[in-house]
């Protein structure tokens, strides 16, 4: 299939289904939104491992609401998926294989992983 430009709706680029591909520009992604910010990387995982150790099994809109008021120095929401990723490669915490539906407006009722701590703290 030939990519062909989408004119009448996103704008973007309809090509054909490529699930490697997707990996890589996610990772690149989320490589690029974790560079250049290490001091609130190091608070994030500090929330997030919180977050995890006070609860049996926790999601990202879990970390959303403990963070409160502080979530507003989150300028880029992905950031926080570089941090539960860097976590998961720590064996800090891991995935339990369940979804979510999230309750954030935002995410409009999107399944979300959820996560659970290791009980390792590296």
């Amino acid at each position: 299939m030939t990519d062909q430009l989408d004119l009448f709706s996103t704008g973007q680029v309809r090509a054909h289904a490529d699930p490697r591909a997707a990996v890589v520009a996610r990772d690149a992604a989320i490589d690029r939104v974790a560079s250049g910010n290490g001091d609130l990387i190091a608070d994030l995982e500090v929330v997030v491992l919180g977050v995890a150790n006070q609860n049996e099994d926790f999601t990202t809109d879990d970390v959303w609401v403990a963070l409160g008021d502080t979530a507003e120095k989150v300028t880029e929401p992905r950031l926080l998926g570089a941090v539960i990723r860097a976590l998961a490669r720590k064996d800090q915490i891991r995935p339990t294989g369940s979804y979510r539906n999230s309750c954030r407006p935002a995410c409009h009722s999107r399944p979300v992983k959820v996560w659970c701590s290791t009980g390792r703290q590296n």
